[in-house]
């Protein structure tokens, strides 16, 4: 990783091959898959999470997944990626998520 991403920044990943992200995960053109950064903390339960990447579907909003009936946000560890590069084209990010955003807004490297 050669940038550092600032909290919330929108990100695109490339995952190892033994890796398959769910079926819904939004692609980028480049086919990097599309994600927000957040940076280390204390989520709302008190424990500290590790800097992540929580990937997002075609509409925007985070992956999840249904464990033991609650649904659960999908993370990727930072050392979960092969490649972690900021979003650089608006085209990338989901449309939904572009709704209210002036059209020249363009994201920041």
């Amino acid at each position: 990783m050669n940038f550092l991403p600032r909290n919330g920044q929108w990100v695109k990943v490339a995952l190892p091959a033994h890796r398959r992200p769910p079926e819904q995960a939004c692609c980028a053109k480049d086919g990097l898959y599309v994600g927000i950064f957040l940076r280390a903390g204390r989520d709302a339960t008190g424990l500290v999470q590790p800097e992540r990447v929580v990937l997002v579907d075609q509409k925007g909003n985070n992956l999840t997944a249904d464990v033991e009936g609650f649904p659960v946000t999908l993370c990727l560890g930072l050392s979960q990626v092969c490649a972690l590069v900021p979003v650089t084209d608006r085209q990338d990010i989901p449309p939904q998520r572009l709704k209210g955003v002036h059209p020249s807004w363009q994201p920041r490297p």
